[in-house]
C-alpha cells in the first residue's frame, strides 16, 4: 500500500517536537519561571510545546489510518516486540553502566514494559490499538452528527474543562479515554474526507506563538510581582486543549501535501516509535544529563542552533540504530510474527470478534 508522504513527514516532525520537549523537560537546564527570561529561555519555552502536540498528533494519525483498515494483530505483536527489545537492551546497558540498581523488581519491569507502564505513551497507544476492532464498528455505525457530538463531548470532558480547571480526574499517565477521543477525531477526518490545507500550518504557528507568549507573560508576572502562576497551564500534560488544537491544525496542514523523496521520508518515518523508545526510559538521564549536558551552552548565543542540532542528531542516530534492529532482529522474525498473527486473526474471526 502506498504511503501518504504528507502524513509520513508529519510523523517525523512530531517526533522532533517530542525530542525537543524532552530536552526542555529532562535536560540539566529544565525551564521554569524563576530563570531569567532571555532568548535562550524562549527557545526552551517553545521546545516545551512539543510534547502535547506530538502525543496528540500521533493518536490522531492512528485514527485516520486505522479507521478504514481491517484489524490485524500483527501491528500489536510488532509494537510489543519492538518495545520489549528496547526495554531489555536499554535496561541491560543501564545495569552495566551502573545507571540503575539491579533488583528483581527492575528486571521484571524491564521484561514487562507495557504491563508496568515503562513507556506511558506506548502502553496507552497499545491498549487503543487493541480496542480498534470495537471502536471502528461503533464509529462507522454512528451518524455523522452523532460522531461530531461524541468528539465534542469528549474534547469538552477530557481536554477543555481540565485545561480551564487545571485539574484532571484521570491518571495523566493513563490517558486511554482521551486517546479514544483523539482516535475519533482522526477517524472523522478520514471517514468524511475532510480536506487538508496548508493554511492550517499558519493557524498552528499562531497557536504556538500564543501559548509561548502566555508562558513568557506568566513568568514575567511571577518575577515582577512575586506571584506563583503555573507557566505550563496551556502546555502540559498531554490533554491540554491548545496542544490538541495545534496538533489538529498541523495534521490538516500536512496530510494532503504532495511531496518528492518518498524513499527518504519513509526511511526515517518508519522508525519514529523506536526513536521514542531509545531516547527515553532507562537511558534518558544519562543521555540528557551527561551525554547532552547543556549547562554551559545554555549561556551562549548559539544555544537555539545547538538545541536544533541536538534534536536532529538524536533523531538520526536513533533511526540508524533502529535500522540495525530491523535488519538483525525484525526481518528474521517476520515469518514467525506473520504466522502467529494469522492464527490469532483466524481465531478472532472464528469467534466473531473482528
Amino acid at each position: 500500500m502506498e504511503r501518504n508522504l504528507g502524513i509520513e513527514l508529519f510523523r517525523i516532525v512530531c517526533m522532533l517536537l517530542i525530542i525537543a520537549f524532552h530536552m526542555s523537560d529532562h535536560g540539566v537546564i529544565s525551564i521554569d519561571s524563576t530563570m531569567p527570561i532571555t532568548g535562550n529561555w524562549l527557545s526552551l519555552a517553545f521546545a516545551r510545546l512539543g510534547g502535547a502536540i506530538g502525543n496528540c498528533a500521533f493518536v490522531i494519525i492512528g485514527g485516520y489510518l486505522l479507521c478504514m483498515k481491517a484489524f490485524d494483530s500483527r501491528r500489536i505483536i510488532k509494537l510489543w516486540l519492538q518495545t520489549f527489545f528496547y526495554s531489555v537492551v536499554c535496561g541491560l546497558i543501564a545495569f552495566k553502566m551502573g545507571l540503575i540498581d539491579v533488583s528483581i523488581k527492575k528486571i521484571v519491569m524491564m521484561l514487562l514494559p507495557i504491563t508496568y507502564n515503562e513507556y506511558w505513551f506506548i502502553s496507552s497507544y497499545l491498549i487503543l490499538i487493541i480496542l480498534v476492532p470495537f471502536l471502528n464498528p461503533l464509529l462507522h455505525n454512528m451518524s455523522r452528527n452523532k460522531h461530531k457530538g461524541f468528539i465534542g463531548i469528549g474534547v469538552l470532558i477530557f481536554s477543555l474543562i481540565p485545561t480551564i480547571t487545571r485539574d484532571f480526574w484521570m491518571d495523566s499517565n493513563n490517558l486511554i479515554l482521551f486517546f479514544i477521543v483523539l482516535y475519533a477525531i482522526g477517524a472523522y477526518i478520514r471517514m468524511y474526507s475532510i480536506p487538508g490545507n496548508t493554511k492550517y500550518l499558519l493557524y498552528a504557528v499562531l497557536l504556538m506563538v500564543f501559548v509561548g507568549s502566555s508562558m513568557w507573560s506568566s513568568a514575567y508576572i511571577n518575577q515582577t510581582f512575586n506571584k506563583n502562576i503555573d507557566i505550563f497551564t496551556l502546555v502540559w500534560p498531554t490533554y491540554r486543549f491548545p496542544g490538541l488544537l495545534t496538533a489538529l491544525c498541523l495534521f490538516l496542514g500536512f496530510k494532503d501535501l504532495q511531496l518528492p523523496y518518498g524513499k527518504i521520508i519513509t526511511f526515517f518515518s518508519t522508525s519514529v516509535f523506536s526513536v521514542y523508545l531509545l531516547h527515553i526510559g532507562r537511558l534518558q538521564k544519562w543521555i540528557f544529563h551527561e551525554l547532552l549536558d547543556d549547562t554551559y551552552v545554555y549561556t551562549q548565543w548559539y544555544f537555539p542552533l545547538w538545541l536544533l542540532a541536538i534534536v536532529l542528531l538524536v533523531f538520526v542516530t536513533c533511526v540508524l540504530i533502529d535500522k540495525i534492529r530491523i535488519y538483525l532482529v525484525e526481518r528474521p522474525m517476520e515469518p514467525l510474527v506473520k504466522s502467529l498473527a494469522e492464527r490469532i486473526n483466524i481465531w478472532l474471526k472464528k469467534n466473531e470478534i473482528i
